[in-house]
């Protein structure tokens, strides 16, 4: 399903980097709350943040910028046979910042996931199964926020749109042992009312390892 064109989102999430990053942008909470809504300009927010990874424009002349980062994190299981079969779990963090015409930051939110990662004989595995059959009980203007997080759990990522309105993600990855730098990853992404209520959502087979920005129209 896509979104309308008033709901175009840019959703670049690539969930496999992990890279080195400075503390700054590891988007550790000692950071982000350095960052204060009607105070902290956007060139302050460049200047310790860098870039963002994306940027959205609404219809209201907002524009809302958003930062991510994500690591793997390997088990501390002391037991070999723990850790064989729950290797550890994916961190991921999303910084999403509104701001105005005068650059000053309206609006912050700091969003931090953990999934973890299974394996099943020679199969690696993180987050929901993601498939047509699986999303086929949403039904937009119906299906609740709370409806998804009962069928999928808590989402990786919490974001919003140029617009403000609420955006979550899930992914689910799956590959083999011996091909962890081509997973299959799929991508469910929500756009939700002001009651919390499914507006639109769209469900992305075989996305990339590093998420192309998707443009939804």
């Amino acid at each position: 399903m896509r979104f309308p064109a008033s709901a175009v989102l840019l959703l670049g999430f690539g969930i496999f980097l992990v890279g080195c990053a400075s503390f700054a942008k590891r988007l550790e909470v000692i950071t982000v709350s350095k960052i204060q809504p009607t105070v902290t300009t956007r060139a302050d927010v460049e200047q310790r943040l860098g870039h963002p990874k994306e940027t959205v424009m609404g219809s209201n002349g907002k524009t809302v910028s958003r930062y991510f980062f994500r690591e793997f994190q390997p088990s501390t299981e002391v037991s070999w046979s723990v850790r064989r079969f729950e290797p550890g779990q994916i961190l991921f963090r999303t910084l999403t910042l509104s701001y105005g015409t005068s650059n000053i930051v309206e609006r912050k939110l700091h969003d931090q996931s953990i999934t973890a990662i299974h394996r099943t004989n020679a199969w690696f595995s993180a987050g929901p199964g993601l498939t047509p059959e699986s999303v086929a009980f949403i039904k937009p203007n119906s299906t609740t926020e709370a409806d998804a997080v009962a069928r999928f759990g808590q989402p990786s990522s919490r974001t919003f749109d140029g617009d403000g309105r609420s955006v979550l993600l899930w992914f689910g990855v799956k590959t083999r042992q011996d091909m962890w730098s081509d997973p299959d990853i799929q991508k469910l992404v929500l756009l939700l009312d002001e009651r919390r209520i499914i507006r639109e959502f769209v469900l992305v087979e075989h996305a990339e390892s590093e998420f192309e920005p998707l443009t939804l129209h």
